[in-house]
């Protein structure tokens, strides 16, 4: 998922809001931002996912 963030900063200058912004151009639409243990994904200020 980080790849996909810095492939977003790349094209458009800043991180995504939110990691739903990376829907359809960086994942596939409906893509559940989620660990394989359940815990969901989010993302800082910075691009950093977590």
């Amino acid at each position: 998922m980080q790849g996909q963030v810095q492939a977003y900063y790349m094209e458009n200058k800043k991180y995504p809001a939110t990691l739903g912004a990376l829907e359809g151009d960086y994942v596939n639409e409906g893509f559940e931002f989620k660990c394989p243990n359940g815990k969901v994904l989010s993302i800082d200020e910075n691009g950093n996912v977590h």
